[in-house]
Parts: structure tokens; sequence; C-alpha cells
């Protein structure tokens, strides 16, 4: 009777304790209103304008907050670890900002995954060092995942977590906002769940119309039929400022893979499997497009460390265009996921 005493006494104190940490994180919750201005920063000032050019250039990756790289695998995703040792987070962020120099000329550069105070990346504002490569450039940058504790692995747990997506482009946006979507989960998983958003940033043209840049990253842990009413959701949002008089482009990490992809292999050797997938061009009315380089995976799995022609790969990260834009050159750029687990898409396009 002693024993058992003693047990519900312990049981009832490990209760109330994980009640109370709950709470926290319930009351400390990051509950941004749908609809959010950013306002952008810049170094030196770029123009307002879009300056007159017959293409532009736009570039999205994926980088993972540097904790990626090819020695990765993540334990979220049937892996080991849970977040890599800060000589190799540094070493890696180092060798993603000395990439990201070639994109000095961009037009529009997409990041997703960027940290500025996470555990798992030990802290590092790597918004604050990425801009630093871009001092002529304009920032937009958006949360996405902002929780206080994350309480798993148990011996490792992942802890804090502040990330987000960023838009970083040569001219200033005459518009910048964060659009959030609906997070849609049980209680307890909506505790330590993404805040699935994108960056919607306007930028005018010296004819007067308005080209619009949306920046996508649909986080990993949704659910699947989250995944589909936010894909949906953004179709619709997409439609909307193309039916308004703009042109439109969205483009991202996914977290599908986009219609018609095939999982044979890759030319470059790498396996390929599917994701989770939906009939994108259904949703989409006649004259869009979807444009992706098919001879290349623009991710991998993290169940292990990257091994070429072992590792599984694929597809999630592509641009899809409004009707009165042309793509005339679509490329993914293979890094042998060295930095990331996901690697650049290029996309070179004009406007009609």
């Amino acid at each position: 009777m002693k024993f058992i005493k003693v047990l519900t006494t312990v049981l009832g104190f490990l209760i109330i304790i994980a009640g109370l940490f709950l709470l926290l994180l319930y009351s400390s919750q990051y509950t941004p209103e749908k609809i959010t201005d950013i306002n952008s920063r810049y170094s030196e000032k770029p123009p307002y304008l879009l300056p007159a050019k017959t293409t532009y250039d736009i570039v999205s990756w994926n980088i993972g907050a540097a904790v990626a790289s090819d020695e990765c695998d993540f334990v979220f995703e049937g892996g080991a670890m849970t977040r890599p040792d800060k000589r190799l987070v540094d070493t890696t962020l180092s060798a993603i900002k000395d990439y990201l120099k070639n994109f000095i000329d961009l037009d529009f550069l997409l990041l997703q995954e960027v940290d500025i105070n996470s555990k798992r990346s030990h802290e590092i504002n790597q918004a604050r060092e990425i801009n630093a490569i871009f001092p002529k450039h304009s920032f937009s940058f958006a949360l996405n995942h902002n929780v206080q504790y994350i309480p798993v692995p148990f011996f490792k747990t992942y802890g804090k977590i502040m990330s987000g997506i960023e838009t970083i482009s040569s001219s200033y946006p005459l518009e910048s906002v964060r659009y959030g979507f609906n997070k849609e989960t049980s209680f307890l998983r909506s505790l330590f769940a993404q805040n699935n958003c994108c960056i919607i940033n306007d930028y005018r043209l010296r004819n007067g119309k308005t080209l619009v840049i949306i920046n996508v990253y649909n986080g990993n842990f949704a659910l699947k039929e989250n995944n589909d009413n936010l894909i949906q959701s953004l179709i619709a949002l997409m439609v909307t400022e193309y039916e308004q008089g703009n042109y439109v482009i969205s483009g991202g990490d996914w977290n599908i893979n986009p219609s018609n992809f095939s999982d044979t292999v890759f030319a470059s050797g790498d396996k390929a499997f599917f994701e989770e997938r939906l009939p994108l061009l259904e949703y989409l009315p006649e004259g869009w497009n979807l444009y992706y380089d098919e001879m290349t995976p623009t991710t991998r799995s993290l169940n292990a460390p990257y091994q070429k022609g072992e590792s599984a790969t694929t597809i999630t990260d592509f641009f899809i265009v409004s009707p009165n834009i042309q793509a005339t050159k679509t490329e993914t750029i293979s890094l042998g996921f060295q930095y990331s687990a996901h690697n650049p898409v290029f996309l070179k396009f004009k406007l009609n």
C-alpha cells in the first residue's frame, strides 16, 4: 500500500508538471494574423521599379537551416540525428553563403528554412548573415515555425525553433505581406506544428502593372488533408492575383511532387521516389503552367546521410506561373546535396 501511495504521488506530480508545461506552451503560442504586413529591409535602398528587361531570373532554395548537409540524417525522418554539432553547422552555413554569392545579380531569390534562433542550428541568426551578402537588395522575412520548446526525442530534445522563409530581391517591393494558412490539427499537435505561410511581394513595373512573387514553403510535417487544403488555398490566391491583372509566379518547396512527375531514375544517377502528390494541373485554370527540371532531383530523404545512387530522391521544388508569363529556361542546380537536402531551382522568364 505504501508503494502504491508513493507511485500515485509521483505520477500525480508528473501529470501536474506536464500540464504546466503544456499550459506554458499554449500561452506562448505564435498566433499571427492571417495577413500581416512585412517591413522589408535593406542596407542600401534598392530601386522601387523593376528594371525594363527582356527576361528576369529567379532561384528558389530550401537551405535546410544548414543542418541537412550530405553528412546528416534526421530523427523525424527515420534517421538518428536531432541536430549536427556546431562545427558542422558553421561549416555548412559558410558554404551556403559562399554559394549564394553566385546569385548576387539575380532579380529574385526565394529561401526556405532560414533559422534565426533555433537550438538545432545553435542559435545562429542565419537571415542576418545571409543578408550581408546582398548589400543592394531588399529582404522580406516571415516566421513559419516558432515554438518555445519541442520535447522530443526524449534524450536529445529538439528544443526551441524560430525559422522562416525569406524573399531577397534587387528591387524594393511595393508591398510585402505574410499570408498564413489555417493550422488544422489536434490541440496537442498544434502546440508544436508549423504555421504554414507564404510571402507575397508586389513589384511595380514601368508599364504600371504589377509582378507578384510568392515564396512557398509547405511544411513537411503537415497532415495530408492539411496539404490538400493549403495547396488549394494557395492556388485560389494566385488565380485571384492574376484576375486582378497581375503577373504571378509562385516558387518554393511545395512538399509534393509536380504533376506528371515520373519515378524513373534521374539523369544524375539518383534513385527517385514519390511524395504525396495532388493533381495540381487539375486545380489550375487553363493557361497556367508548372515548370521543373525533370532530369534532376530537388530533394532527398533524410533517413540516412546522402549516398548517390542509393539515397531516395524526388522533386518537390518548382514554379507555377500565370498565363501572361513565359519561361525561357528551367534548371535544377545539382549540388549533390552537399549543403542542404534540397538543390536550388532556377527559372528565367519573360513577361508577355
